[in-house]
């Protein structure tokens, strides 16, 4: 009798101890878990890629079609705004009502007034309007506008001759009559970085010490110097100009037929010229 109450003791102090024991056990094995769950590795910084000559790396292929009628300046419906008090509702807001602009002037697009002489749709840039990003594209100065044109500028370009459009109904006396987009000549810049009829694609090259931009609509190219290169002589006046690399405009940098043409769409320089 008394050896069996003593295994029975012996056996409600191992059933006590393994209750207790397992029970922390299991406490134990649950700390160890999370105490060695793996940590998030740490967000590494952006590093921008750089060419094998050691300049950061733009080259790729671009594309701004997206913004097919997005105004260059802020428009007047829009008065009194910043880029910043447009939330993403009002964007998506401008941005449906732009794409059925598109849609519905589309047919006008070639100067016919009833709209039924016009050129292929398919080959226009007008169906993805609703994926644009931005309700005008001047952001500084922060109100969207750029400042008064210079008086000597008005000047400048009122006394170069005018030019009509293959697109309009004006008078044609000779080749000389149409502009130098209609004769595929140029657009001139900053004019071929804003979207166009169609071919809104761009391409982007580098070498050792220069960046070029090539351009779809006219096949451009647009070459700019790095690290302080000579530019062109005085002499020498380019469509696509020639980018100086102080940041400031000069007199010979582009053709005046290509600053008129950059005029037409509020782009002319409108600060004193070095």
């Amino acid at each position: 009798m008394a050896k069996r109450l003593v295994l029975l003791s012996c056996a409600a102090i191992v059933a006590m101890s393994g209750a207790g024991g397992t029970g922390g056990t299991l406490a134990a094995q649950t700390q160890t878990a999370t105490s060695k769950a793996p940590a998030k590795p740490a967000a590494r910084p952006y590093v921008p890629p750089k060419t094998a000559w050691g300049d950061p790396d733009l080259q790729g292929n671009y594309t701004n079609k997206y913004e097919q009628g997005t105004p260059f300046e802020r428009p007047a419906d829009l008065d009194g705004k910043t880029l910043s008090d447009i939330s993403s509702a009002d964007l998506a807001d401008i941005v449906k009502k732009r794409q059925q602009r598109a849609i519905d002037n589309a047919p006008f697009l070639s100067g016919d007034p009833t709209g039924t002489i016009a050129g292929p749709m398919e080959f226009r840039d007008i169906y993805e309007v609703s994926k644009a990003s931005r309700a005008w594209f001047v952001t500084d100065p922060p109100d969207g506008k750029i400042p008064p044109m210079l008086p000597e500028a008005q000047k400048r370009i009122a006394a170069l001759p005018r030019t009509g459009s293959s697109f309009s109904n004006a008078v044609y006396d000779s080749y000389e009559s149409l502009g130098l987009y209609d004769r595929c000549i140029t657009r001139g810049y900053p004019s071929s970085m804003l979207p166009a009829i169609y071919g809104d694609s761009y391409q982007i090259i580098q070498g050792p010490g220069f960046v070029a931009l090539r351009i779809e609509m006219i096949h451009e190219t647009r070459i700019i110097p790095l690290g302080g290169q000579p530019h062109a002589s005085k002499g020498v006046a380019l469509d696509m100009g020639d980018p100086p690399d102080t940041g400031k405009a000069t007199r010979s940098s582009s053709r005046p037929r290509t600053s008129a043409a950059a005029a037409s769409i509020g782009t002319e320089i409108r600060r004193p010229l070095n």
